[in-house]
């Protein structure tokens, strides 16, 4: 489908992306990182209601296997270095989530995987931006979306400034 220097990119099925995904440790990452929330964001975010709604829509969203496209970058040795999936696609304001083998990080992948991508995604569909969001302190995954031109958006609750930073990288 697309090829850099370094990577071929193409489609990647359920299960390929799952057997990948199972190599992944960043489970528990993500529990720890969440149960560090200072206790007073918590219960503002439990008082406000639509705060915890939206919080857990998105969780929703990332989760949505039948509203996904997924895509795989092999380095040239034949070896599967990173996926994307991007979520909720048919409202037309898809979220990335990408991942890299433990491995494979910080070689460059994960930029050079998206700068070919996104323009492919934005050149055959409709989609005027793509939503990245990263948790808070992954510094990785900022300096990433920063290279994209991605533009950081307003928190919309106390618990979403404290967890996570939402990007649009908009269509060129």
């Amino acid at each position: 489908m697309l090829e850099t220097d370094r990577l071929i990119i193409h489609e990647i099925s359920q299960a390929d992306i799952q057997q990948f995904l199972a190599l992944d440790s960043d489970g528990d990452e993500m529990t720890s990182y969440l149960n560090a929330l200072p206790e007073d964001v918590v219960q503002d975010a439990l008082q406000n209601t639509n705060a915890v709604l939206d919080f857990v829509r998105m969780l929703a969203s990332l989760r949505d296997e039948s509203d996904m496209k997924r895509y795989g970058a092999w380095n040239r040795a034949g070896d599967l270095v990173a996926c994307v999936g991007l979520t909720s696609w048919s409202t037309g304001t898809p979220e990335l989530q990408i991942t890299v083998a433990e491995s494979q990080r910080r070689c460059g992948y994960a930029t050079e995987f998206l700068q070919c991508l996104l323009p492919w995604i934005f050149q055959n569909s409709d989609t005027e931006y793509i939503v990245y969001r990263l948790r808070k302190g992954n510094d990785p995954s900022e300096k990433i979306v920063q290279r994209l031109g991605g533009v950081l958006q307003e928190p919309k609750s106390k618990l979403e400034a404290l967890t996570i930073a939402t990007y649009h990288v908009y269509r060129n």
